[in-house]
């Protein structure tokens, strides 16, 4: 099975930073799981930004050699079309809300892929049923808890059915519950191909047997 990610000799420098913040990687993530771990600094953001364009096309910066994410290689595929096979939700969701409703905000991405009403309905009604928040469908989004807001923000993700979703501390808002619902989610993605990749400080939170873990240190 080839690998979701690959990079070769990858490195990434920010704008106006002296060294570089990710790199050089010589690394394969696999098919499944991973949680990526890490002390702040070491890079756990920024590989995971690699995997979506936003390193480096976003941030700028300067990038040398090889990667490839789903096949596409990285220094040349938009961030646009990286986005339509990778989901990513960040560690502040309120930095990626659109919409003010809790619906329309997870229907948003879906009806950007020009998808059938009917389909749209299904996966907001599937993707806040797996997260736990049907209840929430219509209230406002600037109403809600910095717990239910995170878990509005993997709903969304969930929604567009991506082939890669990506998680930058998913759990740090989540209680107890939420977080075993992420977790069974996740679990169930990975089972059924859809691969994920999540940073996490509490890696255990979201860890089973099939998970793969991934240590990164000053990049």
């Amino acid at each position: 099975m080839s690998p979701i990610a690959s990079f070769r000799g990858f490195a990434y420098r920010y704008p106006d930073s002296e060294r570089d913040a990710l790199g050089p990687l010589e690394l394969d993530l696999e098919p499944g799981l991973t949680l990526v771990t890490g002390s702040s600094g070491s890079g756990k953001s920024t590989l995971l930004r690699s995997l979506d364009g936003l390193v480096p096309h976003f941030h700028g910066g300067f990038a040398r050699g090889r990667a490839q994410i789903l096949g596409q290689d990285l220094r040349t595929s938009s961030t646009r079309r990286l986005a339509r096979h990778v989901a990513m939700v960040f560690q502040e969701p309120e930095a990626q809300f659109v919409l003010a409703e809790v619906s329309r905000e997870v229907a948003f991405g879906p009806e950007n892929l020009g998808l059938p009403r009917p389909v749209i309905r299904g996966r907001v009604e599937s993707a806040l049923a797996a997260m736990g928040v049907s209840e929430l469908a219509g209230e406002r989004i600037a109403a809600l808890s910095g717990g239910q807001r995170q878990r509005v923000a993997i709903a969304a993700a969930l929604a567009m059915a991506p082939e890669l979703l990506v998680l930058d501390e998913p759990t740090s808002q989540l209680d107890r519950e939420g977080a075993r619902a992420l977790r069974r989610e996740c679990l169930r993605l990975a089972r059924e191909g859809t691969s994920v990749v999540a940073a996490e400080h509490r890696p255990w939170r979201l860890a089973g047997t099939e998970a793969r873990w991934l240590a990164l240190s000053r990049g």
